[in-house]
């Protein structure tokens, strides 16, 4: 090879006694096989050798790679040109992520100018959301920029319009439905049942009981209260005994119960004794019927002719003949003549024969030593054949009985006998 078809990069012009540096970068922007190395240079502390000599160590060539642009780089090898189309790096030796459109990116970081259809990012390796219009979005953020598939709306379309929409359509940002809404269903979203249905199809009427057929979207409970008659959360309970009306949620009555009925929900019956009804909350007579007494007019004083106290059972005027006490349920001595005192039980009229006491339920004594000389020969008489029962025949039964004598004036015997004959 000719000197004249060699390409010098580079002469050192150092003259003695300076000498080259140690290291020299040398950029050669030339397209070669070989590097030659030469001097001329005779140097005079070399005599008595003639001629030039050079000492060298090491030569290190590097060569550009093909994707510096324009086949440009330093001596480090660093594309200071920048990189063609497709790579990217110092020394362009990255290329640039795959879903790069046209597969060109920022030579520094590898970030891809734009992306193929249906991804985005820095490096285009995040897919668009599927329900983008077209698979469309935003490079750097993702949203979809031509809209939502039907169906859908939000920055991503990944929010679902609501059922309740005709043709399940809405606005992309706003979810507005842009038709209206399917039966049943209100709201601008027609996100909610309209104020007569409820459940998540909207598909189920409130209950009528509801005032003005009204209830809550989700369980169906009525949001108004109910109409007259009925209670419980869906008004599906009746409280028709309560004549006006009762409490929406407990189904307490409210106000007085019908005559005859008693109790918090006005559906239990006053005791068959009580007349005029009897108190709502606990169940107490306001009169009771003849013949019946007590809170609940629940105890009998049949007794009493003219009927008793209410509360005490006492019964009110006289007794029944051959009756007696409070109650008039205690009977009579059967020996009063004419019955007795109401209040005490003691006789009227005094007492039958033979007995004797306010309650004539002492019995009269006789002396067997009183008995006259000639009882044998009256024995066959009618009259002294009376048999007074009760009547002691001994002197020590005597004995008693002129004791009891002394106390209770003459006897009945006394009386029917007349004066006892001495012997």
């Amino acid at each position: 090879m000719t000197t004249s078809q060699r390409n010098r990069c580079y002469t050192d012009n150092t003259t003695a006694p300076d000498l080259p540096p140690n290291i020299i970068h040398i950029l050669c922007k030339q397209t070669a096989r070989y590097v030659i190395v030469e001097t001329t240079y005779d140097a005079p502390e070399d005599d008595p050798i003639k001629g030039a000599i050079l000492e060298i160590c090491e030569i290190e060539v590097y060569g550009c790679v093909a994707t510096c642009r324009n086949n440009v780089c330093d001596g480090s090898g660093n594309c200071y040109n920048g990189c063609v189309d497709g790579y990217w790096g110092q020394a362009c030796e990255s290329q640039c992520p795959a879903n790069c459109d046209q597969r060109t990116c920022d030579g520094t970081h590898g970030f891809c100018t734009s992306c193929k259809s249906g991804y985005w990012g820095n490096a285009c390796n995040s897919l668009c959301p599927i329900h983008c219009f077209e698979r469309v979005c935003d490079k750097t953020y993702g949203s979809c920029t031509q809209g939502c598939t039907s169906g859908r709306y939000g920055e991503m379309c990944n929010r679902t319009c609501s059922i309740g929409c005709v043709g399940g359509t809405c606005d992309k940002q706003s979810a507005t439905c842009s038709n209206g809404c399917v039966q049943n269903w209100a709201g601008s979203r027609c996100d909610g049942c309209d104020s007569n249905h409820y459940g998540s199809s909207c598909s189920m009427e409130c209950n009528h009981n509801c005032e003005n057929s009204t209830c809550n979207d989700t369980n169906g409970f009525c949001t108004l209260g109910c109409t007259a008659g009925f209670y419980g959360d869906e008004c599906d309970r009746q409280c028709t005994s309560c004549p006006s009306g009762c409490d929406p949620l407990t189904g307490r009555c409210n106000g007085d119960c019908l005559v005859g009925k008693t109790g918090v929900f006005c559906d239990k019956a006053c005791n068959q004794g009580c007349e005029d009804g009897c108190k709502q909350d606990s169940g107490i007579c306001s009169n009771c019927i003849d013949g019946m007494f007590g809170d609940v007019c629940d105890r009998n004083c049949s007794s009493c002719p003219t009927g008793c106290d209410r509360i005490s059972g006492r019964c009110r005027g006289d007794c029944p003949a051959g009756k007696f006490g409070e109650f008039c349920n205690k009977t009579c001595s059967q020996h009063c003549r004419n019955g007795c005192i109401g209040l005490t039980g003691s006789c009227n009229d005094g007492c039958t024969v033979g007995k004797l006491g306010d309650f004539c339920n002492e019995t009269i004594f006789r002396n067997k030593a009183c008995k006259r000389q000639d009882v044998n020969q009256e024995e066959k008489k009618d009259t002294d054949s009376i048999s007074i029962p009760g009547i002691y025949d001994t002197a020590e039964e005597n004995a008693g009985y002129q004791e009891l004598g002394q106390l209770s004036g003459p006897s009945h015997y006394d009386q029917l006998q007349g004066p006892a004959t001495n012997k």
